[in-house]
């Protein structure tokens, strides 16, 4: 991790999210909270409530694919 990423990384953040490039933490942090949702509600969720954790898990997914090649294009044409 550079010194730069350190400093812009909230206390307690893992390395591994630290490590990441500014841009895509924040998806990366709504994954992660969208699997925490999804794994301590499962149980005791109905059919909607189930369907409803599945499609947050999914969509934070995209979100981190999108920006994860919108940085990547955006660095290759540095």
């Amino acid at each position: 991790m550079t010194p730069e990423q350190a400093e812009e990384a909230p206390p307690g953040e893992p390395a591994e999210l630290a490590s990441l490039p500014v841009e895509v933490r924040a998806p990366v942090r709504a994954l992660v909270h969208a699997v925490d949702q999804m794994r301590d509600h499962w149980a005791e969720a109905d059919e909607a409530r189930r369907r409803e954790l599945w499609q947050q898990v999914h969509r934070a997914h995209d979100a981190v694919w999108g920006i994860t090649v919108a940085v990547a294009l955006a660095r290759a044409r540095v």
